[in-house]
């Protein structure tokens, strides 16, 4: 997991649907953050995941607003590193807003069926 430092310059952003797995917060393994930077905000960056999981998603303008905690931070590439592994869909947004929405379970359930 990289975290990056400085200002970063995008011209076009990405949307994700994830599929997140119950108790997706707790199974993350806040340790190795802090191993890579102890002075990582975690307390803001576990807001900001708590966020994700109570609003459906997140839009980046969120992810960059939790930034301000602290601006030598880049939530987004952390943030990134740890919904990965859930990804089921990712499409380019262009200049617009990029978004990470959390796929309802029932829903996907309920296709497959």
């Amino acid at each position: 997991m990289k975290i990056r430092v400085g200002f970063v310059s995008n011209s076009s952003s990405s949307s994700f649907v994830v599929l997140l797995p119950e108790n997706f917060i707790k199974n993350i393994d806040f340790d190795k953050i802090e191993d890579i930077d102890d002075e990582f905000p975690l307390d803001a960056f576990k807001e900001l995941l708590e966020r994700l999981i109570d609003d459906d998603g997140l839009h980046d303008e969120d992810v960059y607003s939790a930034n301000r905690v602290d601006n030598n931070y880049h939530f987004q590439d952390v943030l990134y590193d740890i919904i990965k592994p859930y990804i089921i869909a990712s499409m380019d947004s262009g200049s617009d807003d990029g978004k990470i929405i959390v796929a309802d379970k029932e829903k996907i359930k309920k296709l497959l069926i």
